[in-house]
């Protein structure tokens, strides 16, 4: 049999779970009032298989994995954000429920309007928020995951001299042809710079700092939660190889590949 891998059996299994999970946009829920597809116990790729391989108990087994070989900061990490995603969602439910009773109670036929239409946009953007957790935890998870195997393969081989990493390709915003080009080719263009002042800051920022993951919300005159998630769809739209989304604190810009 073989053995038990923390990063095969433990890691990736959790940040594929957390992916699955994201694929269900808000305009995807189930049309039956009841929520039961969406609960925490049924999120599709969450309920993971095997004997005590639930969501809970893979990240268990996996959280006192790292805590005894020497990863005690990250199986904090990994429990934290795990148990913050899923007290988000629970909350998520519960106030999504309401509000679709709520609403349904005023219509002679509750059953002529799906649930998703009866959501409030409160209700909508918290989804997409925990949307976004869910996405930044699986990239940490998935790196956890390769740093881990890496470190336990090592002790298997004989060292060889470490090659320096090639830096991953990143996107490179020109700000005079208004392009936002990826691996040589356009994946945006922006006609009116003047018409796109959010968007711009927003690639102007990423410019600047070197393309990191992740940046603060440089849109001017504080927090906007509203503001900062119309820029990023503005952003989104007709980008081809590239995606931005919230970092899921409300305070932050991530980018990755689609």
């Amino acid at each position: 049999m073989t053995p038990w891998h923390p990063g095969r059996d433990g890691l990736l299994p959790i940040a594929q779970a957390l992916e699955q999970f994201v694929k269900f946009e808000v305009g995807q829920l189930p049309t039956a009032v009841q929520y039961e597809s969406t609960s925490p116990s049924h999120l599709p790729g969450l309920a993971l298989s095997g004997p005590g391989r639930g969501p809970v108990g893979r990240v268990e087994i996996t959280r006192r994995w790292l805590q005894a070989n020497g990863y005690a900061a990250d199986a904090a990490e990994l429990a934290s954000r795990v148990a913050e995603i899923l007290a988000r969602l629970r909350a998520w439910e519960a106030t999504a429920r309401r509000q679709v009773a709520w609403r349904a109670a005023d219509l002679a036929d509750p059953t002529s309007a799906e649930p998703i239409a009866l959501l409030g946009e409160d209700a909508r953007d918290e989804y997409e928020a925990v949307c976004d957790a869910a996405t930044y935890t699986a990239d940490y998870v998935r790196q956890l995951a390769a740093m881990v195997s890496a470190k336990l393969a090592a002790k298997l081989v004989e060292p060889e001299p470490a090659a320096k990493p090639a830096e991953p390709p990143k996107p490179r915003w020109n700000r005079a042809t208004g392009e936002l080009t990826f691996q040589g080719r356009v994946a945006k263009r922006i006609q009116n710079l003047a018409q796109a002042v959010n968007v711009v800051r927003i690639l102007d920022a990423f410019e600047e700092e070197g393309w990191p993951e992740r940046i603060d919300d440089p849109l001017p005159g504080g927090r906007d939660a509203m503001r900062l998630k119309q820029a990023i769809q503005s952003l989104n739209r007709s980008s081809a190889g590239l995606r931005f989304l919230r970092d899921g604190t409300g305070e932050g810009i991530r980018w990755h590949t689609s």
